[in-house]
């Protein structure tokens, strides 16, 4: 399946996702921990992974109206954007047959129910072991990575210990 494909079928099993940060991390926690093959290259950037090509993606289903854009701003003023299917999208998936639950259904629900900075830490703490960070060294590389979340990091490495295992 296309990683378009693979991205309506998100989508579709969360209904929506709130802002590009929590779709990244989404992304990544799911061809990471899941194996789901999205395809996507991430490379490590301010808010955690990022994958230009994940973007250029959802700007492409979002240009052809395959994605909803819509704008959202929090209580705090804070702009961002809820990605949604479109019913072109929905009829897509129909056509060629993607609409029977994916086996990382409950999965991506699970994680889209997070906050984009819980996922954000996790995603980074995901990150940092895959290329070789454990114990304290990867405690100390989390807390010049991300000062602002280390106060949780006991948290977020709970929980990204209980996504592995899930």
């Amino acid at each position: 399946m296309t990683p378009e494909l693979l991205l309506g079928q998100l989508l579709n099993i969360t209904g929506s996702i709130r802002g590009r940060k929590k779709l990244q991390k989404i992304v990544h926690l799911l061809q990471t921990l899941r194996g789901v093959r999205f395809g996507y290259s991430f490379q490590f950037s301010f808010f955690g992974p990022y994958s230009a090509d994940l973007k250029a993606d959802m700007d492409q289903l979002t240009q052809e109206g395959l994605v909803n854009e819509t704008p959202y701003s929090t209580a705090t003023g804070v702009s961002t954007f809820t990605f949604s299917l479109s019913a072109s999208m929905e009829k897509l998936l129909k056509d060629v047959h993607v609409v029977k639950p994916a086996d990382w259904a409950d999965f991506a629900a699970r994680l889209n129910a997070k906050s984009a900075e819980e996922l954000e830490a996790i995603s980074t703490i995901v990150f940092l072991e895959r290329v070789g960070w454990s114990g304290e060294a990867l405690q100390e590389q989390f807390s010049e990575l991300k000062p602002r979340l280390v106060k949780n990091f006991a948290t977020y490495l709970s929980e990204a210990t209980a996504l592995k295992a899930a």
